[in-house]
């Protein structure tokens, strides 16, 4: 049963329109449908916000929470005065070549 509640996906998700650019939340769920976390959070969750998220990543893991914090960078640390809340990170990325 324990691995069980380990399988699932980790989801990248983003949202401008709310949070500016190159900020993303990184997060899990265990739902048959993952996208449904995501409508979820946008509507009804502790992250209400106006406009919906986009989803930049949905990945499958047998594994999700060992995934969802290799995902996290090092330097994040919830709860520390000016750091963001848990899994929405501030994050500059680069268009790898080849990568659209």
């Amino acid at each position: 049963m324990a691995q069980q509640t380990r399988v699932g996906h980790v989801y990248v998700i983003s949202n401008i329109g709310s949070f500016g650019e190159n900020v993303y939340k990184i997060g899990m769920t265990r739902r048959l449908e993952p996208l449904d976390r995501v409508r979820e959070l946008g509507e009804l969750g502790d992250a209400s916000v106006p406009f919906e998220f986009d989803v930049h990543a949905m990945i499958y893991s047998e594994d999700i929470p060992k995934l969802e914090k290799s995902a996290q960078p090092l330097h994040a640390r919830p709860g520390q005065q000016g750091q963001p809340a848990q899994g929405v990170l501030p994050c500059r990325h680069q268009r790898h070549h080849g990568a659209r």
